[in-house]
């Protein structure tokens, strides 16, 4: 007859502590090692307030994890999964997140100074709010994305998708959106100052009421400025009185 195993059980993310996945995760790094098999699917842990600098964190999924408030700062990862997780007032500066996915996550309030976010996808995602200056979202998907209030200044979005996407109030001085699938975005009182307009695709269909378009190089794209100012005029007209409006709506 067998006798019970005395065996310890198998170390497992639902079985350690948000301080021993990290303990473990900071060893294997500072031994030069890839993440150990048994911690790339971390999904559904809470790791609220918890210090992820500089790790390696590539193909780790997060799904669904409470990250708000952690410091992800100068982290590699490429092809992490962030999916409907929260980040609340979560630090990204200076990481290298290439190819991860952050569909419906909530970015509110985050900061991600100079991150590189080439070919994320962000589909709705809430980034309200959120300190993005310099970021790269080169061939991104983010669509349905809010970044209403956020501060976009000097980001990078070249061919980037940006269809229904929400920017009302955002700071997107100098950001280059060359390129950019436009279709439905809203940029309503946006300040989109000195921007990259070149090659822009769907801006018709976008919203574009009091955007401040002031020293914007609008070489290759004429029909964009031309059709802002439209837009705006109109708007404006309208605006003069109920007489107006009524001329507007027959026009």
């Amino acid at each position: 007859m067998s006798q019970p195993s005395d065996a310890a059980p198998a170390a497992t993310p639902a079985n350690l502590s948000a301080d021993e996945i990290l303990t473990a995760l900071r060893t294997a790094y500072d031994n030069g090692e890839a993440v150990p098999e048994h911690l790339k699917n971390l999904s559904g842990k809470s790791f609220l307030g918890k210090d992820f600098s500089g790790l390696e964190l590539t193909e780790v999924n997060f799904t669904g994890c409470e990250l708000s408030r952690c410091n992800f700062e100068n982290t590699i990862c490429q092809n992490t999964i962030f999916d409907k997780a929260t980040l609340f007032q979560t630090k990204l500066d200076g990481g290298e997140f290439l190819g991860s996915s952050f569909k419906e996550t909530n970015l509110d309030e985050c900061t991600a100074k100079n991150a590189g976010l080439g070919r994320t996808n962000f589909h709705k995602a809430t980034l309200k709010r959120a300190n993005l200056p310099g970021a790269t979202f080169v061939s991104a998907d983010l669509s349905y994305a809010d970044f209403t209030l956020a501060k976009l200044p000097k980001a990078r979005m070249l061919e980037a998708n940006l269809s229904y996407v929400q920017a009302s109030q955002a700071d997107m001085t100098e950001v280059d959106i060359r390129e950019a699938n436009l279709a439905y975005a809203t940029f309503n009182k946006t300040c989109l100052k000195a921007a990259q307009f070149r090659g822009v695709t769907n801006y018709i269909t976008a919203y574009w009421t009091g955007a401040d378009i002031r020293d914007v190089d609008f070489a290759g794209a004429y029909l964009v400025r031309r059709h802002i100012a439209d837009e705006n005029y109109l708007d404006e007209f309208q605006k003069q009185s109920n007489l107006h409006k009524k001329i507007y709506w027959v026009w």
